[in-house]
């Protein structure tokens, strides 16, 4: 049996479950998980045995299932394609969220809530250190 551990970083928790994936394939038990941030996110899903339920919300991963925000917006900004309505619109809407003491995560709650089963965590034999 194996134990692993599951570092934070955004968009490393889906390379972590692409390596789940290959562990199962390959027959290797895993029967503890540490894990920090996303580590720990993904670690919980793992342990209370759902592992297809994490490789689905890996799969279908954007901004707005974590933030809440517009992807088509994101989108324009990363590519540098804002024009002078969306660069005041961006002004704006980083104002609100200076004031507001940060980003609305609710999206990451309710994703959380939806995904997560404390009674399977406790009960799946298995261990979990966030």
């Amino acid at each position: 049996m194996y134990g692993v551990v599951l570092e934070g970083g955004g968009a490393r928790g889906a390379y972590q479950i692409g390596v789940y994936k290959a562990l199962i394939e390959e027959g290797i038990e895993v029967k503890g998980i540490a894990g920090t941030s996303v580590g720990a996110l993904n670690g919980a899903i793992l342990v209370q045995g759902d592992f297809d339920k994490a490789y689905e919300i890996w799969e279908n991963i954007s901004y707005s299932r974590v933030i809440k925000a517009s992807d088509e917006e994101i989108e324009k900004f990363k590519k540098g394609k804002l024009d002078r309505e969306d660069i005041l619109l961006l002004i704006q809407r980083l104002r609100g969220i200076i004031r507001e003491g940060g980003l609305d995560i609710t999206p990451l709650r309710n994703l959380l809530e939806e995904v997560l089963d404390e009674e399977k965590i406790r009960n799946s034999g298995r261990i979990l250190l966030l």
